[in-house]
């Protein structure tokens, strides 16, 4: 297998456990050192306050749908359509990109694109 169609291998599987909010699995592929920059929101997360920020996205049953994935060496970028339950009960969803940069096996950096005042409320099947 090519260093990219690992890496984007590797990258799946993470997202495939975010999904089933398998903390342990979701979190696997990152380094102990990695940085995660939410850009738009000014924040760089390191992998310890990545973990506390999943556990509070599963509570609210947040999900990952990949509508883009492309792995060039050992870069992989990923484009998502992010759906959770906001505070009024409500399904939101909102568009999501990330920038994986990969040392070996293992998740160095991450560039997040998301802001939450992307979110729109989902609308139930059938309406326009």
């Amino acid at each position: 297998m090519d260093t990219a169609t690992a890496a984007e291998t590797l990258i799946r599987a993470s997202v495939d456990a975010f999904n089933r909010h398998d903390l342990d699995g979701s979190l696997a592929v990152l380094d102990p050192a990695a940085t995660w920059e939410v850009v738009g929101m000014g924040q760089t997360l390191t992998a310890e306050e990545v973990g506390i920020l999943f556990w509070q996205y599963f509570l609210r049953d947040v999900h990952l749908e990949v509508r883009t994935m492309l792995a060039v060496g050992t870069s992989v970028f990923g484009e998502y359509t992010q759906s959770h339950t906001n505070d009024d009960g409500q399904r939101v969803s909102a568009p999501l990109a990330c920038v994986y940069e990969l040392a070996g096996e293992r998740v160095v950096r991450v560039r997040q694109y998301y802001h939450p005042t992307w979110e729109r409320a989902q609308r139930p099947s059938g309406e326009g």
